[in-house]
């Protein structure tokens, strides 16, 4: 819609991420990149016992359930809850994207599945790090594979974890 587009040109707008960026940046709407608001979020530290793997929600597909491994859900666990089992956790696999943000505010190296939007892969191409993004069907018994080339990528993530403690507040 044209009128729209004149509308937000005239708008200051702030993303989460650096595709979303570009995608305005097509239609000559400017904005600014900030992280998600809830890297910013206060979170107190509690006792959680030790997971050297989690697994939380998905988007696309039936949700992945390996036997005795324990589940995080983003619709049913708090904030805080959610960042302190991840705290204490090697592995975390998730679908969703404030799971993965979760992770990133915990220092829990994951193994993400895109989603509907592209904010997942977003996150990795504004922090200019190569940890990859699973395709959001990718078959359950391919996950362990995905999650084992993840793990090879250690240094990414920590520098993922610096990057974003780095960030100022929006």
């Amino acid at each position: 819609d044209p009128e729209m587009k004149e509308v937000l040109k005239d708008t200051y707008i702030s993303v989460r991420e650096v595709l979303s960026q570009q995608e305005l940046e097509k239609d000559d709407i400017k904005s600014d990149v900030h992280l998600d608001l809830s890297y910013f979020v206060d979170v107190p530290r509690e006792f959680r016992p030790y997971q050297t793997l989690m697994v939380g929600k998905f988007f696309s597909q039936r949700d992945y359930r390996p036997e005795r491994i324990p589940v995080i859900d983003i619709f049913k666990d708090d904030w805080n809850s959610i960042v302190n089992m991840l705290r204490n956790t090697d592995m975390f696999i998730t679908g969703r994207h404030h799971e993965l943000y979760a992770s990133c505010k915990a220092n829990c190296m994951f193994t993400a599945l895109d989603g509907n939007t592209h904010k997942n892969v977003g996150l990795m191409k504004t922090a200019g790090v190569d940890i990859p993004i699973g395709h959001p069907n990718l078959p359950h018994e391919e996950i362990p594979n995905f999650v084992a080339s993840c793990r090879e990528r250690f240094d990414e993530y920590q520098k993922l974890f610096k990057w974003r403690s780095s960030q100022p507040k929006f």
